[in-house]
Formats: C-alpha cells, structure tokens, sequence
C-alpha cells in the first residue's frame, strides 16, 4: 500500500506522464549531484596535496637559487686556481728564458 502511495504521490509531482521507471532515474540523478562524504574527503584530499606541493615548489625554487649561487662561487675559485697556475707556469718559463738567455750571452763570449 505504500509503494502504491509513494507512486501516486510521485506522479503528482512529477506530472500523469512520467513512468516509474523515470521516477526512479529521477530521484537516482538528484542524488547523484549530492556530494557525499567520500568526494568531500577526496577533495580536501586534493586540496591538502596541493598545498604540499606547492609548499614543495617553494623550497625547490630556494634550493635551486642556493645551487646557482653556490656554482658561481665554485666558478669563481676555479678561475682563481686556474689563474695561479697559469702564473705558475709564466713564471717558470719566465725562469728557463733568463737561463737560456744566460747561456747564450757566455757562448757569445
């Protein structure tokens, strides 16, 4: 007696001309657009991800400033070490001219 109640009250709200199957995918398509607790957990989910992520990409941006400075810097001391050894060996040759030098002023005497 009941499901003959909720059909009639059905069809009063819906119209004559509705079907109870169309009843039921009625009723079925207003629930689904309900966001149940499982897509309202799936969101904060997201949302909570998101933010890790984007808290993630902060510090990947810091890191990476901090790389590049630290690679100038490293540029920086090897240019310096490849100075004093191009020095190093201006110097020495510097040296084996003056000896040369030496040598031919006692053979041209």
């Amino acid at each position: 007696m009941a499901n003959a109640w909720n059909q009639t009250c059905r069809m009063k709200r819906l119209g004559p001309m509705t079907t109870p199957e169309y009843s039921k995918l009625w009723v079925r398509r207003i629930n689904d657009n309900i966001p149940g607790p499982k897509v309202q957990a799936r969101n904060e989910a997201l949302e909570k991800s998101l933010s890790e992520s984007q808290k993630e990409k902060g510090e990947l941006k810091d890191r990476v400033v901090e790389l590049e400075g630290s690679l100038r810097q490293h540029r920086s001391q090897n240019s310096v070490v490849d100075l004093k050894a191009s020095l190093s060996k201006i110097e020495e040759m510097k040296s084996k001219i003056e000896e040369l030098e030496a040598a031919l002023r006692n053979c041209e005497v």
